[in-house]
């Protein structure tokens, strides 16, 4: 339910594209390629994290409705300009590693009654691999950038600005393709890399 959006009534779970941002008037049909590929994967995995949050012990359900909010957050079709640029000046990530976060803490809150946490690994993996879409899309953005304002023959102060940040960018990727430790660790790196991309874009608006 959302009535700034128009929404007024809750979705039918009954059926799979009843999700938590349908009801009946298949919003996300009207998007086509990245956009609506990312946010269609986003929302079944918010529509099957609430799912479950009723019937959870407090202290696992307090952030699972935590990460919920957050890949809803991300949800939202303002952080696209179009069919397949992401809007630089989005939150960071759009949020998609403050909801890996919360299901961090979600995790070891079951760990602590004693139950295995297999649910929130699967879905902390989802996100984790939607987070890396992300980031490469952003990254391929900046490159587009790049070419349009023919960085290669022009010395302009916002194309070297922007080039070297692009390098930031791809040298901490390439750095983060090759971790395999802390999760934490990687997220400290994500944001470390789209701050540097979309900062690039940013030189060109």
């Amino acid at each position: 339910i959302d009535p700034d959006a128009g929404r007024t009534q809750a979705p039918d779970a009954a059926t799979l594209d009843a999700g938590l941002f349908n009801d009946g008037s298949d919003l996300l049909a009207q998007f086509e390629g990245p956009r609506k590929n990312i946010r269609s994967r986003l929302e079944a995995i918010s529509f099957r994290m609430s799912s479950l949050q009723e019937n959870e012990l407090p202290v696992v359900g307090y952030a699972l409705e935590e990460a919920t909010n957050h890949v809803i957050a991300a949800h939202s079709a303002s952080h696209w300009l179009s069919d397949s640029e992401l809007d630089p000046r989005s939150p960071s990530l759009l949020h998609i590693d403050l909801a890996i976060l919360a299901l961090l803490n979600a995790a070891d809150a079951r760990a602590s009654t004693g139950v295995g946490a297999h649910q929130e690994q699967v879905w902390t993996g989802e996100l984790r691999i939607l987070m890396i879409e992300v980031l490469d899309r952003v990254i391929g953005q900046v490159e587009t950038e790049l070419a349009l304002q023919s960085c290669m023959s022009v010395a302009s102060p916002a194309c070297a600005e922007a080039t070297q940040l692009l390098q930031e960018a791809t040298e901490l990727r390439e750095l983060m393709s090759g971790m395999d430790g802390d999760i934490r660790e990687q997220l400290d790196l994500a944001a470390s890399i789209w701050s540097a991309a979309t900062g690039a874009l940013i030189t060109f608006r």
